[in-house]
This record gives C-alpha cells, sequence and structure tokens, in this order.
C-alpha cells in the first residue's frame, strides 16, 4: 500500500490470507505446477476485457501491446494512487471504471 493513509487496508488481506484454509493452498499449488493444467498462455479471447492497473514499472509497453492483443475488445486502464489491491485503495473509482467498462461493452442494462 504505497499510498501514504491506507496502511490499514494492508490487514484485510493478509486476514483473508491467513484465514484459507491450508487445503486450499496446497491444492492451488499443486494445479499450477501440474502439467496437465491447460496452457496459461493466452491466445485469444473471444469476450470483453477490461483491465485495470496501477501504474507500475511492471507494467512495460510491452505488456500492455500483448494484453490489448488478447481480444478485440479490450480496455486497458491505469489508475494512479493505488498499489496492489486497487479495489480495497480506490473502491469508488474501480466501481466507476468498471460499471463504465460493462456500458461500454454493452453488458449493463441500463
Amino acid at each position: 500500500f504505497p499510498v501514504p493513509g491506507t496502511e490499514v487496508l494492508c490487514d484485510r488481506p493478509i486476514d483473508e490470507m491467513l484465514a484459507t484454509p491450508q487445503s486450499v493452498i496446497a491444492s492451488e499449488a499443486e494445479s499450477i505446477a501440474s502439467l496437465e493444467q491447460p496452457d496459461w498462455a493466452l491466445q485469444s479471447l473471444a469476450m470483453p476485457l477490461l483491465v485495470l492497473n496501477a501504474p507500475s514499472p511492471l507494467w512495460s509497453e510491452r505488456f500492455v501491446r500483448y494484453v490489448k492483443s488478447l481480444s478485440t475488445q479490450v480496455d486497458y486502464r491505469s489508475l494512479n494512487g493505488a498499489g496492489h489491491f486497487l479495489m480495497l485503495e480506490l473502491p469508488a473509482e474501480c466501481n466507476e471504471n468498471l460499471f463504465d467498462g460493462l456500458k461500454k461493452f454493452r453488458l449493463l442494462r441500463e
């Protein structure tokens, strides 16, 4: 939580992670490493894709181009003022962008 004043939000995801049963964590770890898992490299999505990210050096122009290539209907947005947990740090902005994306892709009845 890089924005001063949002440190208290850190407790919620930590509490939820610590409350996760060990069997769930082990199952997820096993499935990620399984050779039977489908190809993780997405090729083409036949659906709208709304991506909300906080600006980061990890999201290079190459990465953004890759995300935008995944579907013919991609809306990639960066929200300033947040870290990893955008929905906790900027709930109003996330909801606004989500509803805007749903309207843009005509997935929301008005």
